[in-house]
Order: structure tokens, then C-alpha cells, then sequence
């Protein structure tokens, strides 16, 4: 019934008979830890991406809680892959978390989960300068603009051109990055007819009446 802690203890037995001679034995009792840690899971995430289209792997290892039947939790060895501060990217990139928890006598246990890289952040909204396209019709240039994972990006305008419409048109254009996010600006665009029309003189003609008075048939300017 005697219990034996963790490790090696020397066990020594004495005997004595009725004439007092006494003698002796030792043996040893070797205790080894063989239960691996036990670590909670960690639910799948999402992270989202930076202004460079980049993420920092955060330290996740507070995010599990070990457990151990010799090592009391504070002096489990908890570990990670990739480390923390390893940079990945891209939108929709998935990176697999492993964590690690070591209980300092040879067992060792892990678990993983995996996080999703999410481009969250729209393009970056430009101010559009007012244009004049035309005398009587014109197309106006797609502007563009920036974004953290598209790089440039070309806007896509709300109405079909050409602008045949005399005066100012409001143009809306909207920019999207492919992967969800989108911002719109508006743009004056004028058609403006500025030119005056011309007409060809015609010389002085000199005509006869009909019978009633009158002349016709003439060919006038144009």
C-alpha cells in the first residue's frame, strides 16, 4: 500500500530473531511519468490583413490550457509553429497552428487549429477632378486608386458611355479590390457644345416675278 513519488527511491528492510542477529536488504522503486500532457483546442480563426496585405502570427499559446498528472501547469513548456512574429499573406492564405505543451519528462502533446488571412480593408477613396470630355459627346478616362492587396485598381462606372447629354453628368465610380471590400467616388464629367454653327452667304439674286407677283425656286444659303 506504500506510494511512491516520481523518480527513484531506495527501499531498505531489516530483520531481527529472537537472538538479535539482524540483517538487511535494499531494492529500488523506480517511478516513470509515461501520461502526456493534456492541452484544451483552439476553434479555427480568422485574422485580418494589414495595410501591407500582411499578417504577424500572434502568440496563441494562452489560448489553450495544459494540463499534466506530474508537472504542475505553470511548469508545462508551452511551444509554437510557426512562431510568433512569422509573416504570412494574401487573402483567404490559411496557415495551420500547432501548439505544444512538454511536461519536462519526455511527454510531450499537441493540437492545432487553423487561421484564415481576411482582406477586410476597401480601397483607398480617391478625389476625382471635374473634366470636360467634348463638344457634343465623350468618354471619360476610368480613373484609378489604390489597395493594400490589389495594388491598383480601376474604376468601373454607373452609367454606359458615351456621354451624349449636354452639360454636367455626375459619373459614379466605384472601385473594388476582388475580395469583398469596394469605395465609390463621384466625378464631374461636362459635354459642352461651345462652337457656333456656321452658315454659307448667299450672293444677291436678282429674279423675274411670276404671274403672281411673286419669285420662288430661289436657292438660299445654307
Amino acid at each position: 500500500g506504500s506510494i511512491f513519488p516520481l523518480g527513484t527511491t531506495t527501499n531498505t528492510f531489516e530483520v531481527t530473531d529472537a537472538a538479535g542477529l539482524e540483517t538487511s536488504c535494499s531494492f529500488t522503486v523506480t517511478v516513470v511519468d509515461n501520461q502526456v500532457p493534456t492541452l484544451t483546442a483552439i476553434a479555427n480563426r480568422n485574422e485580418n490583413l494589414g495595410a501591407s496585405c500582411s499578417f504577424a502570427i500572434l502568440d496563441y499559446t494562452g489560448l489553450t490550457n495544459a494540463a499534466d498528472n506530474c508537472t504542475p501547469t505553470g511548469s508545462i513548456i508551452k511551444t509554437q509553429l510557426p512562431v510568433s512574429g512569422t509573416l504570412i499573406s494574401g487573402h483567404n492564405t490559411t496557415q495551420l497552428i500547432t501548439i505544444t505543451a512538454n511536461d519536462g519528462n519526455g511527454n510531450t502533446e499537441s493540437t492545432t487549429f487553423t487561421i484564415t488571412l481576411k482582406d477586410v480593408t476597401a480601397p483607398t477613396t480617391p478625389t476625382l477632378t471635374a473634366i470636360n470630355v467634348g463638344q457634343c459627346s465623350g468618354t471619360p478616362t476610368a480613373p484609378t486608386t489604390t489597395d493594400n492587396c490589389a495594388g491598383i485598381v480601376t474604376g468601373t462606372p454607373n452609367l454606359s458611355f458615351p456621354i451624349t447629354t449636354q452639360g454636367v453628368t455626375v459619373v459614379t465610380w466605384t472601385f473594388s479590390d476582388g475580395n469583398g471590400n469596394s469605395t465609390t467616388a463621384n466625378q464631374s464629367v461636362t459635354v459642352l457644345d461651345n462652337i457656333v454653327p456656321t452658315i454659307t452667304a448667299q450672293a444677291n439674286i436678282a429674279t423675274t416675278t411670276n404671274t403672281a407677283c411673286t419669285a420662288t425656286g430661289l436657292a438660299l444659303g445654307t
